[in-house]
């Protein structure tokens, strides 16, 4: 016989052994026993949940020569077909590659034969949201007035792709992701059977890694067992998924705390250099500060082992704001990642900003007292060294603390407001006294568009920040003393000049 992978290998084959959806294992189970079956079905949720293990089951019990039953034999010749896929009576389509009209009008010839065997004809559609919108307005005509003997199973992760014609004359039914303690369960299961010599701790990062998919779990299990034969350790999964050990991480955590320029450089550098994806590192790094923050919070973590969570709860006395400007950053940087040329750089650069993030404190104070939160945030590490002023910059007419809030202010208008962010880029604060702020900016047409399109929005979000009412002032950057405006200017000249062309092309095509 050939091998089976466990994630087949350990199928579920009835609804007890279906992990994590009690909820609806009990519906269909109280359903049979009442006789309260429907025409059609329509199972949600992420993928490897059991939603396709479920379809079978419910065919099983319907079908089997002892039902309807909750509880399918697994020993007659309906249950043996259907558990082997070859039951004339429960057919199973792939929607993504039967997705157009001409195959759901054969299904629909199909439909109005009765079943050869069986008491049901069963229809079971995977992915169900990949079928085109001719194929589901000639599957909406069966679904109307489907004969008694059949019934359709549909089975999608993408639910809201779905015409809601279709979805209102089916029964709905949620999978949901299974949790880590649930997915670690059925792999001690499957190593106990399997005679595998596993620690705690590779369980754990194997079911942390799966993202709630007992299928991808099961699988990573599989390959580690491959891969290590009989001695399943902590660092075998960190080889196997590109993740590095959680050491790394937490002296990276501990060096963006810490504000270490060097540390941090020195982290993503091995780690560029060992290899490992940068997607999936900022991912987990994410998931850590994640963390972090529902610590702080009070709620129960129990995503990672207690040597983690112990470790993470240390930088708890960031504040709150501070710890979601972080996270949405990482996000960012993750996005963005695709289109940067030297990646490791570009996070390099960006964890540094990150681990800055303290000397922008004042911007906790204002957002939290103007959102009324109740928060309270927490006094800037090493305050003395962060707020030290810069002596090659001129703080002349400026009041204390105030040159490092501009800085500050465009941070919180690319988190709040940032259509105006970009006219601000490369701009200075000249001058703030109680009633007015002078500032200088790089280019004329930026200058023009803050006065006259975004004037009321550019003061409002001034004096939110500022907590006062000032009258704005802005100057331009003497071009003399500045190329770089000069090179702006040059960049904006061909830009209009570039979209004035478009746009008479597309006058003429019109035309």
């Amino acid at each position: 016989m050939s091998y089976l992978v466990f994630a087949r290998k350990y199928r579920p084959e009835s609804f007890d052994e279906i992990i994590g959806q009690e909820h609806i294992t009990i519906t269909l189970s109280n359903a049979i026993k009442l006789k309260r079956i429907a025409h059609a079905y329509l199972f949600t949720g992420p993928r490897g949940t059991g939603k396709t293990s479920t379809a079978r089951i419910f065919s099983k019990s319907l079908n089997c020569e002892k039902g309807p039953t909750p509880e399918p034999c697994q020993k007659c010749f309906n249950c043996m077909e259907i558990k082997k896929g070859i039951s004339p009576d429960v057919i199973e389509i792939d929607g993504a590659s039967n997705r157009g009209i001409d195959q759901i009008r054969e299904l629909k010839e199909n439909v109005m034969f009765s079943p050869i065997k069986s008491r049901y004809k069963i229809f079971i559609i995977d992915e169900v949201h990949m079928l085109t919108r001719e194929a589901f307005n000639a599957l909406l005509k069966i679904l109307e007035e489907p004969p008694s003997h059949v019934i359709f199973i549909f089975a999608t992760t993408e639910p809201h792709k779905v015409p809601e014609t279709i979805i209102s004359r089916c029964q709905r039914f949620d999978f949901r992701r299974l949790t880590v303690s649930e997915i670690s369960n059925q792999l001690k299961s499957i190593a106990d059977n399997e005679n595998l010599k596993i620690t705690e701790e590779a369980i754990d990062k194997i079911a942390n890694l799966s993202e709630g998919c007992l299928r991808d779990a099961e699988g990573f299990l599989d390959k580690a067992s491959s891969f290590a034969k009989n001695n399943i350790t902590g660092k075998i999964i960190d080889r196997l998924s590109g993740i590095p050990d959680f050491a790394v991480y937490d002296s990276l955590i501990k060096a963006i705390y810490t504000s270490s320029q060097s540390e941090i450089t020195n982290t993503v550098h091995g780690i560029y250099n060992r290899g490992y994806n940068l997607n999936i590192f900022l991912q987990q790094l994410i998931k850590y500060f994640r963390v972090i923050m529902l610590l702080k919070s009070g709620m129960k973590v129990d995503e990672f082992s207690a040597a983690i969570l112990n470790s993470l709860n240390q930088y708890t006395d960031y504040s709150e704001v501070t710890l979601i400007a972080i996270i949405n950053t990482l996000f960012k940087v993750l996005e963005s990642l695709k289109y940067s040329y030297i990646p490791h750089i570009y996070i390099e650069m960006k964890l540094i900003y990150i681990s800055k993030l303290d000397k922008f404190i004042d911007i906790d104070t204002y957002l939290l007292d103007n959102n009324n939160s109740g928060l309270k945030p927490n006094p800037p590490k090493n305050s003395t060294d962060r707020t030290a002023p810069d002596k090659n910059k001129s703080t002349a007419n400026i009041p204390p603390n105030y040159a490092k809030n501009w800085d500050g202010f465009l941070s919180y208008l690319d988190n709040n407001y940032p259509k105006l962010h970009p006219f601000l880029i490369g701009s200075k604060l000249v001058e703030l006294s109680d009633k007015e702020i002078k500032i200088q900016i790089l280019n004329g047409i930026h200058k023009d568009l803050l006065l006259k399109n975004f004037y009321n929005e550019f003061e409002r979000e001034i004096s939110t920040f500022f907590k006062k009412n000032l009258k704005i002032s802005i100057d331009l950057i003497q071009k003399d003393n500045n190329k770089l405006t000069e090179e702006v200017d040059k960049n904006l000249e061909k830009l209009k000049n570039r979209f004035d062309a478009e746009i008479e092309d597309i006058r003429s095509n019109d035309v």
